[in-house]
């Protein structure tokens, strides 16, 4: 990439990894050998990437990776780090210490983030993972778990590891979502986690072999019930390919479930209804469930709030509605739906406060003398809330309209029925005989519309 010739030499000369990143929502501007080592990427995979969205970063990293930057582009870093543990290029989970600091060069302002393997501290590793949403576990065997070579010993192996190994930490998400006696979930056995031992084996199956592993499964939460979750787990092995601890971490989809069951009971009733030609529909959702603004700088933060809610799916009627296409559309923010800010601003007030709102599209006349306007088409908005009242995704539809519309709120007729009411009785009879002319001028382009319909084309 070569931004900053000059220092570059002075960076590849450190065996700290550094990246470069610009006020530019992020971007990677420049990065040394040693955090190519430490990630497995190339310069060229790099070029203008966003930092915190490279792929070994979780979700709950990237929270934190943020509020570290913005401290540091402004000055109030004051020494502070983040520890990250992540799966390097040769797949072994490895810790690292993240540091930032602001510098400017050529009169602009850059982030430089100094990546350190270091075992992080315990205690502070610990408060990191509590602040997180997702519940994550660390498991640690009791015995030797060497995976044996032989095939007939593999079943006996599966479940001696399901039972040896043990959870060792585990944060408040997982005491939360599991349940634990005395807020603790500390030696657990592995397969006790699931509503299916079976799937515990295969789990264990897998990881023994490829050190990594995500798939859906169920588990037994809170009071014995079943709860379907996104399960994540990765292993780390020993010098003698023993293993030596397990990292899991799960992702609620009761979210997603819900989801499926407003637009269908089953799978296939709810592809058909998502899939339909006849009316656009969409699926928005934030990356974290959202609380309801206070009143103090709504504003501000709805128009944030805006930008974070992203569509996440949406069928081929909705993205022609917009005259995109499936790469561009998908991941856009709830914000570039509307015309204009204040219209997205009031539909997603009106979501936090009754859960639903509309929007109503009106085009004008074919006759541009003429006043009269067509209801193109409707935007409607679902909004769906979660266990402690926050906003964790959006269902919208649309039918098609014409590329002529002016954008009008689904309230701004009611506002002008109501001064229209009351305006004197001779304006109202005045306005009584223009909607006459109007409609009789509608009903001629109508009937002459129809006429050339019939016509035939010219041999």
């Amino acid at each position: 990439m070569a931004a900053f010739p000059n220092l570059l030499p002075i960076i590849n000369a450190l065996p700290e990894g550094v990246v470069i990143i610009s006020r530019d929502r992020g971007r990677i501007v420049e990065a040394n050998d040693a955090f190519l080592r430490y990630t497995g990427f190339t310069q060229e995979d790099l070029l203008s990437a966003h930092f915190i969205d490279l792929p070994f970063f979780a979700k709950q990293v990237r929270r934190n990776l943020i509020r570290l930057y913005i401290r540091a582009l402004h000055g109030r870093k004051e020494g502070e780090t983040l520890a990250v543990e992540y799966v390097a290029p040769d797949q072994t989970l490895r810790n690292v210490i993240l540091a930032a600091s602001r510098f400017v060069f050529a009169d602009r302002i850059y982030v430089a983030f100094v990546l350190r393997e270091e075992a992080p501290d315990a205690s502070s590793w610990g408060n990191c993972l509590h602040l997180t949403y997702e519940p994550y576990m660390e498991f640690h065997p009791s015995e030797l778990l060497m995976p044996p070579q032989d095939l007939d010993d593999r079943m006996s192996f599966l479940k001696l590891a399901g039972r040896v190994l043990r959870v060792k930490y585990a944060n408040s998400a997982a005491v939360d979502l599991y349940g634990g006696q005395g807020g603790s979930l500390t030696g657990r056995p592995f397969v006790s986690f699931f509503n299916n031992t079976d799937d515990a084996i295969r789990f264990l199956d897998m990881l023994s072999v490829v050190g990594q592993m995500k798939a859906e499964t169920a588990v037994a939460s809170r009071g014995g019930l079943p709860a379907e979750v996104e399960m994540k787990c990765v292993v780390r092995f020993g010098s003698r390919g023993e293993i030596a601890a397990l990292y899991c971490s799960q992702r609620d989809l009761s979210g997603a479930r819900r989801y499926e069951a407003i637009i269908g009971g089953s799978r296939v009733e709810a592809e058909f209804t998502f899939n339909q030609p006849f009316a656009g529909l969409a699926f928005l959702t934030p990356p974290h469930p959202l609380e309801r603004p206070e009143a103090e700088n709504v504003d501000n933060i709805i128009d944030i709030m805006l930008e974070q809610i992203m569509v996440m799916r949406a069928n081929q009627a909705m993205i022609s509605i917009y005259g995109s296409d499936n790469t561009k559309f998908l991941m856009k923010p709830m914000r570039d739906l509307f015309p204009d800010a204040a219209l997205a601003r009031q539909v997603l007030k009106e979501l936090f406060v009754i859960k639903t709102s509309s929007v109503a599209i009106y085009s004008s006349g074919e006759d541009e003398s003429s006043d009269e306007e067509t209801l193109s088409h409707v935007l409607i908005f679902r909004a769906t809330f979660d266990g402690a009242d926050r906003m964790n995704g959006v269902l919208m539809t649309a039918s098609k309209h014409d590329s002529d519309y002016q954008p009008r709120h689904s309230n701004k007729k009611n506002e002008e029925q109501n001064e229209e009411e009351q305006s004197g009785e001779g304006h109202s009879e005045e306005k009584h005989g223009g909607e006459e002319q109007n409609k009789r001028k509608a009903e001629r382009r109508r009937t002459e519309r129809r006429k050339n319909r019939r016509t035939p084309p010219p041999a």
